[in-house]
């Protein structure tokens, strides 16, 4: 299941690239890069693909993404704004020299992009100031950029005990490099057709690999088996309809490709903790 890798250009002016996504949707794009990535949601709602981790996000969200973790931003379909936007900020280890994070005086942020392994996501106050320094550095320059990045690291090394993690601390790699255009065609057909039935010999014929290798290999990849990270994708769809639109349960649960109604009502039980209908009124409390 291993992601593409990508490569982006550091522009020539700067030690470190920052990026403003302002698009229709964010589609799906299972990917991994050799630096650290923090990426700020300005607009926009749906779910967030880390390692093994499946989430729901939403506007004004901050997560630190480690080195070599793949991940994707997914923007939901339904009840989301006309355009979606985000800042991603990437920078390498030695951006700033090789060994400048070893110095006494960045020992926190140090730790904090060795916890970035298993990504992050940031919440409360001191997030929020992070959050608001952020939005400004798309707009500095110079020395001012630089400046204005290692006081969001610092900010979010003083409260990186209470971020977060979102992946398992570990995730394996295909066996074979022939594997991987295989497999990364399989995760987007997925998704792309997230309400169909998935058949387990129809993928792994697809893959051209047997089906207790492929299952072997999406386990051991992607944290959980073929059947469970689509449940998954479905709940976190689910999750969104329940929370923005006056479907049915019932209705819902067709829409996002479960055949059946209890066996859906289980499934979402065993990963929220609740019925939907619960979770459902929970969300419409919390709104006012």
């Amino acid at each position: 299941m291993k992601p593409h890798l990508e490569n982006r250009p550091v522009p020539a002016d700067s030690s470190f690239l920052c990026v403003e996504r302002n698009e229709r949707h964010f589609d799906f794009n299972w990917h991994v890069h050799d630096c650290y990535e923090i990426v700020l949601i300005i607009q926009g709602h749906g779910q967030r693909f880390i390692g093994d981790h499946i989430g729901h996000y939403r506007k004004d969200e901050l997560v630190l993404v480690g080195r070599d973790l793949p991940h994707s931003w997914v923007s939901a379909r339904i009840g989301s704004p006309p355009r979606n936007r985000a800042i991603y900020l990437q920078f390498a280890h030695d951006f700033i020299g090789p060994r400048f994070f070893e110095v006494p005086e960045l020992k926190l942020i140090a730790r904090l992009l060795e916890r970035a392994g298993r990504g992050l996501l940031f919440n409360g106050v001191t997030a929020q100031k992070a959050i608001r320094d952020l939005k400004t550095i798309p707009n500095l320059t110079g020395l001012s950029r630089l400046q204005r990045l290692l006081e969001v690291l610092n900010l979010l090394a003083s409260i990186s005990r209470h971020a977060t993690p979102l992946s398992s601390a570990t995730l394996g790699q295909p066996s074979h490099a022939v594997d991987q255009p295989k497999i990364q065609a399989i995760l987007n057909r997925i998704h792309a057709n997230i309400t169909q039935r998935v058949s387990l010999e129809e993928v792994a014929a697809a893959a051209n690999m047997t089906r207790s290798t492929f299952c072997r290999v999406f386990k051991r990849t992607m944290g959980k088996t073929l059947v469970e990270y689509t449940n998954d994708v479905r709940i976190g769809r689910v999750c969104m309809l329940l929370a923005e639109t006056v479907l049915s349960v019932s209705e819902i649960c067709f829409k996002c490709g479960f055949a059946s109604l209890p066996y859906f009502n289980r499934r979402f039980l065993a990963s929220k903790g609740v019925t939907p209908s619960v979770f459902r009124r929970a969300i419409s409390e919390q709104n006012g």
